[in-house]
């Protein structure tokens, strides 16, 4: 077993690339010296097994026609073994805050103890390859928002058409005033929150209407 304390960049915003805040975080790997991971076409699937020793490897235990082997000395790559196999911990560190243009302030809690890799690195990370003439890995994302801006424009665009769909003939006063309550946050989220990535919008629960 090994312990092995290393340090990552954490971007200056939840599912951001950038890091010029210079803001980082200590994580310790706890494990096996040595783990096996597998390959297809170059690009990492998983891991595989642990040894303590180099010695203890066999390669002739890891035969697959669609995949490659490869020991990883996990004191030269912590970061990646760490991300592929959830052996370590990591230090709090304080979670990211943000006033919006209305006073709202969101609030994104970064996981205490473990956990931290999974919300820096992207887990399907296209391009993440290893190459053994090398010894090197490559094409660890960073994590990004599920949604884009113009999935998140279209989603408003077809919410207004639900709304404006509902039968406003059959609502009583107060359902009738929240509806437009609602309708307005929509009609108004663009110019509302001008610049906030949209995970960060807060969104009111939709009042119940008659149908």
């Amino acid at each position: 077993m090994i312990t092995k304390q290393f340090t990552v960049n954490v971007p200056n915003e939840p599912f951001s690339s950038s890091t010029s805040d210079g803001k980082t975080v200590t994580c310790t790997y706890e494990g096996a010296r040595y783990c096996v991971i597998s390959t297809k076409d170059g690009k990492v699937q998983t891991h595989e097994g642990y040894f303590e020793s180099a010695d203890d490897y066999n390669a002739s235990d890891f035969v697959d026609d669609e995949m490659e082997y490869h020991l990883i000395d996990v004191d030269a790559h912590p970061i990646e073994i760490s991300f592929l196999t959830d052996r370590y911990t990591n230090e709090d560190i304080d979670n990211y805050e943000e006033t919006l243009p209305t006073g709202e302030v969101y609030t994104y809690d970064y996981p205490n103890e473990s956990g931290i890799l999974d919300v820096i690195y992207d887990r399907w990370s296209p391009n993440w390859s290893y190459d053994a003439d090398t010894d090197t890995f490559s094409g660890l994302e960073y994590e990004t928002s599920a949604i884009t801006q113009e999935q998140f424009d279209a989603a408003i665009a077809n919410h207004l058409e639900l709304i404006g769909n509902i039968d406003m003939s059959i609502q009583d006063e107060a359902t009738t005033t929240a509806i437009n309550e609602y309708k307005a946050f929509f009609d108004n989220v663009a110019t509302t929150y001008d610049g906030v990535a949209p995970f960060k919008i807060p969104f009111p629960l939709a009042p119940q209407w008659n149908e």
